[in-house]
C-alpha cells in the first residue's frame, strides 16, 4: 500500500508540472483510490472470459452454461446437416448387380464341346479296342465339361453313344436354369431391400440397364438346381429314355453357376452422384439471434454455428478486455461514490469502509461467476424444465446489501447494490432482468435490515425478501409473455415455478450470509447495532462495576442514555449508539467516585480540601481513565 501511495504522489507531481491544478492527496485519499483500483481490477478479472470462445471451444454433448446470441450477422453452411442429408441420399441408392449372359453361352459351349469330343472318341473305335475307346470317350466328355461327374452318369450317356438328343436335353435344361438370376448367396442382397438395380451384360460386351428389379427374382445355386429337376419332368416320353433324361439333368445341375454379381463400381458411382446432387442453402443468423440457450445440450449444429460466428468476428486479448472493464467499473464506482457523497454530507468515508464495500463487490462477482458456470449442471440435476437462468436467482445479493446496511449505513448500501446489480447483469449475459431483480432485491433487503434490532429480525427480513423474489419473478414471467418472448409462454408452467422457488431460497439464504459474515466484520472493527445492543446489556462488567462503585453516576448514565436515545430518534439519528455511549461515558469515575457530586451521599465535598488545579485534574482525569478502562 505504501508503494502504491508513493506512485500516486508521483503521478500528482507530474500533473502539477503540467499545470493540472494544485492537487493535494491526503493519506486517506490515497487509500480510497487504492481500494477503488484494486476492486476494479479484481472484479474485471472475474468478469473476463479467459476462454473467449474464439476457438469454438464448446463441445458437443455438454450443457450450455449460458445463452449465446449472435454478436453480428453471419452466414454459414450447416455442414453437419448437409453431410447427414448426403449420407441419407447415398444410402437410399439401391445396390447395383450385373447379370452376365456370357456365363450361359460359355456353359453351353462346354456342353457342345464335351459331347462332340466324346462322340469323336467313340468314332475311333475301329482302330482302338472297343473298351479303350469307350473309356477315352468318357474321359473326353468329363474334360470337356470341366467339372467332375459321377461315373455312373457318364456311362449312361456313353451307352447311348453321347447322342445329339442327349446333348439337346442337357443344353435346354442348363439354359432354363441359367436364364434365372442366380446369385452366389442371398447374403449379398441388402437387408430389407425389395428392389435392386440390375444391368445385363451380353457376351459381346454390351450393357443394358434393366432398371430396378424385385429381389424375389434372384435365386441361389441350390434353387437353380432344383429348377432343373422340375424342368426334367417335361422330358418324359420324348426321344430319349428316362435314364438318359435323368443323366442329362445331373450334367445340367453340375454345370449351374451364379451369373449375377454385385457391381461395386456402379453402386459407388451412383451413390456418389446422389451425394453430389444434394445441396443445402446457407444459414443466415441475424445479430441478436439466439444460437443456443442456457441448459441446452450442445449439438453439432450448435458447435458449427458458434465456430462460424467466431471465425467472422474480431477477438481481442484478455489484457485489453481487463483494462477496459477495469476502467468501466472504476468509472461506475467513482460516479456512484461522488453521487453518494453529494447526497449525504454525513457519509462515512474512512478508507476501511471503501475497502469493505470493495471486498463485498469482489466476493459477489466471484460467487456470481461460480454460480453462472455451474448453473447448467445444477439445472440438469434438478430436471423438470428447470433452466440455468433460474439458478442465478440463488445469488444472495440481498444478504450482502443487508450486511452493508448494518455495518456502514444506507448510503454505502446504495452504492453496493447498484454496482452489484450491474456486475451481475454483465456476468449473466447483459440481461435486464437480472439487473432489475438484484437491484430491487438489494434495496428491499437493506430497507428491512435497517429496522431490525435483533438478530432474529434478520431472518424475518430474509423471509420477506424471499417472498418478494417470488412475486417479482412471476411478474417478470408475465412481462416476457406480453413482450412476445418466443422462449416464454403460458404453457411453460414449471419454469416460473422453479425461478420463484430458487429465488425464495436465495432470499432466505441471505439471512445466513448476514449472520455468518457479521461477526467477522465486527471483529475487524466495524460497529453494528447488534454489537451496541450487546454492550447495552446492564449486566456488562463495566456497568456492574459502575453501579457498585458509583451508583449515582450509574443512575445518571441511565437517565442520560434514555434522553439521548429519545433525542436521536426524534431527529433520525442512531438512538442505540447514543444510548450505549451514554451508558459508558462516565465509567472513569469508578476510580474516584467520591470526587463527583452525584456520588457524595454523606454531604461532604472532597474538593473543599484541594487546590483548584488538583481539583480540576481529578475531575478531568475520569475521561482518560474511562478511555483506558474501555480499551482494557
Amino acid at each position: 500500500m505504501k508503494g502504491m501511495a508513493r506512485r500516486l504522489d508521483s503521478v500528482v507531481r507530474v500533473l502539477q508540472r503540467f499545470g493540472v491544478g494544485q492537487w493535494a492527496l491526503t493519506r486517506r485519499d490515497q487509500r480510497r483510490i487504492l481500494a477503488l483500483v484494486c476492486t476494479s481490477l479484481a472484479v474485471a478479472l472475474l468478469l473476463v472470459d479467459f476462454d473467449g470462445g474464439s476457438d469454438g471451444s464448446v463441445q458437443e454433448g455438454e450443457i450450455a452454461p449460458h445463452t449465446v446470441t449472435a454478436t453480428h450477422t453471419f452466414e454459414y453452411v450447416d455442414e453437419a446437416s448437409l453431410e447427414a442429408a448426403r449420407e441419407e441420399a447415398a444410402t437410399s441408392v439401391e445396390p447395383v448387380f450385373v447379370h452376365r449372359l456370357s456365363h450361359a453361352a460359355d456353359l453351353t459351349s462346354r456342353v457342345s464341346r464335351a459331347f462332340r469330343r466324346a462322340r469323336a472318341e467313340l468314332g475311333n473305335g475301329g482302330v482302338a479296342p472297343e473298351e479303350a475307346a469307350r473309356a477315352s470317350a468318357r474321359q473326353a466328355f468329363t474334360d470337356g465339361l470341366g467339372v467332375g461327374m459321377p461315373d455312373v452318369v457318364v456311362r449312361v450317356l456313353e451307352e447311348e453313344g453321347f447322342r445329339q438328343e442327349a446333348e439337346v436335353v442337357v443344353t435346354e435344361l442348363l439354359m432354363g436354369a441359367m436364364r434365372q438370376h442366380v446369385i452366389p448367396s442371398e447374403d449379398l442382397l441388402p437387408k430389407g431391400a425389395v428392389t435392386v438395380g440390375l444391368f445385363e451384360l451380353t457376351p459381346d460386351g454390351e450393357s443394358h440397364d434393366l432398371g430396378t428389379v424385385n429381389t424375389r427374382l434372384f435365386v441361389n445355386p441350390r434353387e437353380a438346381r432344383e429348377s432343373v429337376s422340375i424342368a426334367m419332368l417335361e422330358y418324359s416320353g420324348r426321344a430319349v429314355s428316362e435314364r438318359v433324361t435323368e443323366a442329362s439333368s445331373h450334367v445340367a445341375k453340375a454345370l449351374v453357376r451364379p451369373n449375377v454379381t454385385y457391381d461395386v463400381a456402379q453402386t459407388n458411382g451412383r451413390r456418389e452422384s446422389a451425394r453430389q446432387a444434394v445441396t443445402m442453402p446457407s444459414v443466415v443468423l441475424e445479430k441478436g439471434q439466439t444460437l443456443y440457450r442456457d441448459g441446452d445440450r450442445i449439438t453439432d449444429a450448435h458447435v458449427l454455428a458458434y465456430r462460424a460466428m467466431n471465425e467472422g468476428s474480431q477477438h481481442y486479448s484478455v489484457l485489453a478486455q481487463v483494462l477496459v472493464l477495469s476502467m468501466l467499473i472504476g468509472l461506475l464506482l467513482g460516479v456512484l461514490y461522488s453521487f453518494c457523497r453529494s447526497m449525504s454530507s454525513d457519509m462515512q468515508t474512512h478508507p476501511h469502509d471503501a475497502a469493505a464495500v470493495g471486498l463485498a463487490l469482489i466476493g459477489t462477482a466471484a460467487a456470481a461467476r461460480i454460480l453462472v458456470a455451474g448453473a447448467g449442471g445444477i439445472a440438469s440435476f434438478i430436471g423438470f424444465e428447470a433452466e440455468a437462468s433460474s439458478v442465478w436467482f440463488l445469488l444472495p445479493v440481498a444478504g450482502v446489501a443487508m450486511l452493508i446496511r448494518l455495518i456502514l449505513g444506507p448510503i454505502w448500501t446504495l452504492l453496493y447494490t447498484v454496482s452489484a446489480a450491474v456486475l451481475c447483469s454483465v456476468l449473466m449475459g447483459l440481461g435486464a432482468i437480472p439487473m432489475i431483480f438484484f437491484l430491487f432485491s438489494g434495496l428491499l433487503g437493506a430497507r428491512l435490515a435497517g429496522e431490525a434490532r435483533e438478530r432474529i429480525a434478520v431472518f424475518r427480513a430474509a423471509l420477506w425478501v424471499g417472498f418478494f423474489h417470488g412475486l417479482l419473478l412471476i411478474l417478470f414471467h408475465f412481462v416476457q409473455i406480453f413482450a412476445g418472448d418466443e422462449a416464454v409462454s403460458l404453457a411453460t408452467q414449471m419454469r416460473p415455478l422453479w425461478s420463484m422457488s430458487l429465488g425464495f431460497v436465495g432470499g432466505v439464504f441471505s439471512s445466513f450470509v448476514v449472520l455468518g459474515l457479521l461477526p467477522m466484520f465486527e471483529v475487524a472493527g466495524f460497529v453494528t447495532d447488534y454489537r451496541m445492543l450487546e454492550l447495552a446489556n446492564l449486566n456488562h462488567p463495566l456497568l456492574r462495576q459502575l453501579m457498585l462503585r458509583a451508583p449515582g453516576t450509574y443512575h445518571h448514565s441511565l437517565v442520560v442514555g434514555t434522553l439521548a436515545e429519545a433525542g436521536c430518534e426524534a431527529v433520525g439519528a442512531n438512538g442505540v449508539r447514543a444510548r450505549v455511549a451514554a451508558y459508558f461515558h462516565d465509567i472513569g469515575k469508578t476510580l474516584n467516585p467520591q470526587y463527583f457530586v452525584e456520588n457524595q451521599r454523606d454531604g461532604r465535598n472532597r474538593h473543599e480540601g484541594l487546590d483548584p488545579t488538583t481539583s480540576a485534574r481529578v475531575i478531568i482525569a475520569h475521561v482518560a481513565d474511562g478511555f483506558k478502562m474501555a480499551q482494557e
